[in-house]
């Protein structure tokens, strides 16, 4: 282990921060097929059929904007 290791290991220590393993934890996200998300303001009929000849799972979220009306509440 090198000196830059072992400060690093202390530091997560002191913040109670726990060890991982990260090629574990990689090899686990990675062996998935990916999730393609797209967020829209409006989900239209050809986005959906485009959507649907993706080999991946496509997920469409519907992102609706407020606005607030009158003077900003404090």
């Amino acid at each position: 282990m090198t000196k830059e290791s072992a400060d690093v290991k202390e530091k997560f220590a002191e913040q109670n921060i726990k060890e991982i393993d990260i090629g574990g934890v990689l090899s686990k996200i990675l062996s998935k097929p990916p999730v393609v998300g797209k967020p829209i303001g409006r989900i239209s009929q050809d986005l959906k059929e485009w959507a649907w000849t993706l080999r991946n799972d496509v997920r469409l979220w519907l992102v609706r904007k407020f606005i607030e009306c009158g003077p900003p509440r404090i």
